[in-house]
């Protein structure tokens, strides 16, 4: 039962961890669109 508690935990954090990720890379993303509205990425 812990073992199971612990394997669960591992997962949600992993999770948690890959959104923020994503976020940050949206967030990063958005910030240098807001600053560079004249680059464009070829």
């Amino acid at each position: 039962m812990a073992s199971g508690g612990v394997i669960w935990q591992a997962n949600l954090t992993r999770r948690a961890l890959a959104f923020n990720q994503l976020m940050a890379a949206d967030a990063i993303r958005s910030r240098l669109d807001a600053q560079a509205p004249d680059v464009r990425l070829s």
